[in-house]
């Protein structure tokens, strides 16, 4: 059931809330603008009720000038120092590259030397001993990098060596330019140890659906309306996963599916019914699947499993895209993202809806399973002020980042719904604690549960809870 977070990373004409999600993140990333009358440095930083003196305003037409003392000539705004600052990130490549995305980082590079005369280096941090690198570099009293970007479960390992700046001492930063979501996840003692913009933190996890398969043999179902409408149910699906699995060649074997993933989608159920894997209730990580709503989702899934036979199974996700493509499946459980690799293989239209609602939930339910996080390491070499400029800066690209991404959804067939979703993942998903974390024992004992005829959900949740979530407390333990 665990959630396979590297395979989310491939995503790099709105509809009609478009520009109203890149206006209000464009005006996160500034603030209250100062008002530029009379003395021009009156100002406050949205998000954390502080004065943010290090914003000028310039005088408008109309305006009383501000001059030098006993002279005429206006004052110019001070330029803030030079500051050089490395970013740090397994994706480094991201910002060198040679297409949108990297275009829009270039420019936002040269917004950031203009507006806080910030130079920007890149380096790459391997993703395969990240928390061993930053920790030891920490621990020597230096850093290579003043912001390292990595993933949630490595910004967490750091975290717990006590490498990682409270985020809540940087006064400059805007706190409104950051997914809530995201930053909720990351917050610990009271403590902040990463933000991430909402584009970074915008990673849906759902269901691809084969549009003229379902008209084909679930005619009467429109996923895009019962969605919209709060009736894509667990039911409705295993309704539309039993309709669309057919033997079409009189073999007695299936050669279309209801739907097809790997293990993930196990996960993906439990969160849809038990709001997460894990959740942070009353200060405290808690496996919340473990509960008896868990249960439910795991008895739903061992249904279409063992008794309807619609889960066409695929130990590597990757085998599941290209089954979905090729018309084997009605519906592909996992990342959005993958729709990048289904378009140019699949010769149908397809769309993207979110898990459908568990029995015990009344709204739908998108994880916040991981995302790209900014973090700042004790040892970093830059102020601390010019650091938060700099983070403020790297989010104000986060709207042209959206505009590509939904640029590249239209051209790949995806519509009004599946990107209003998208959209709305952006500020409604639900923190997730649970990516990297549970042992192999505990991830192969919840999916066994499910494929094995003679395990019961019931009895194997409650002999694991316990295991679970000591886990839990061990690892977050030393957040608290």
């Amino acid at each position: 059931f665990a959630i396979h977070v590297e395979s989310q990373e491939k995503i790099e004409e709105t509809v009609s809330q478009a520009a109203v999600v890149s206006e209000q993140i464009a005006k996160a990333e500034e603030g209250k603008k100062s008002s530029g009358k009379g003395n021009g440095n009156k100002g406050s930083g949205k998000g954390n009720g502080k004065t943010d003196s290090s914003k000028t305003s310039t005088p408008k037409d109309g305006d009383s000038k501000v001059t030098s003392p006993g002279g005429n000539s206006p004052v110019k705004p001070s330029q803030p120092a030079e500051t050089n600052i490395v970013l740090g990130s397994i994706w480094s490549d991201r910002y060198v590259a040679s297409d949108d995305t990297g275009n829009t980082w270039q420019s936002t590079f040269s917004s950031i030397k203009k507006k806080f005369n910030i130079n920007t280096s890149t380096v790459n941090l391997n993703g395969n001993n990240a928390a061993d690198i930053v920790v030891k570099e920490v621990m020597a009293g230096k850093s290579t990098a003043d912001v390292w970007e990595t993933s949630a479960y490595i910004c967490r390992t750091i975290a717990r060596k006590n490498a990682l700046m409270d985020m809540k001492s940087i006064s400059t930063l805007n706190w409104s330019a950051y997914a809530n979501a995201a930053t909720e996840s990351m917050t610990f003692g009271g403590k902040v140890y990463g933000v991430a913009m909402p584009f970074n933190a915008t990673k849906p996890m759902g269901v691809i659906y084969n549009k003229e398969l379902i008209k084909k043999y679930a005619p009467e179902y429109d996923i895009d309306e019962l969605f919209n409408t709060h009736k894509w149910t667990f039911d409705i699906f295993r309704i539309i996963a039993k309709k669309c699995t057919r033997d079409t060649n009189g073999d007695n074997r299936s050669d279309v599916y209801g739907f097809t993933s790997n293990t993930n989608i196990i996960g993906m159920a439990l969160t849809s019914n038990a709001g997460g894997t894990a959740l942070m209730k009353n200060g405290r990580v808690e496996a919340t699947m473990c509960n008896d709503e868990g249960v439910v989702a795991l008895e739903w899934m061992k249904t279409m499993y063992k008794e309807d036979k619609s889960w066409l199974y695929c130990a590597d996700i990757r085998d599941s895209v290209n089954k979905f493509a090729n018309g084997e499946a009605a519906m592909f459980a996992s990342w959005m993202s993958y729709y990048n690799d289904i378009a140019p293989k699949a010769d149908f239209t397809f769309g993207f809806v979110l898990m459908p609602m568990g029995p015990d939930q009344k709204e739908y339910i998108s994880g916040q399973y991981d995302a790209r996080f900014y973090m700042v390491p004790k040892t970093a070499n830059a102020d601390k002020s010019a650091i938060g400029n700099f983070i403020n800066g790297l989010s104000a690209a986060s709207s042209k980042l959206i505009n590509v991404e939904l640029k590249n959804q239209t051209r790949n067939g995806l519509g009004k719904t599946s990107q209003d979703i998208y959209k709305w993942c952006m500020s409604n998903a639900t923190p997730e604690y649970s990516s990297g974390l549970f042992s192999k024992e505990i991830s192969q004992a919840v999916d066994n549960s499910v494929t094995s005829a003679s395990k019961s959900p019931s009895k194997v949740m409650s002999s694991i809870k316990n295991k679970a979530q000591a886990e839990l407390d061990d690892f977050f333990g030393p957040l608290y």
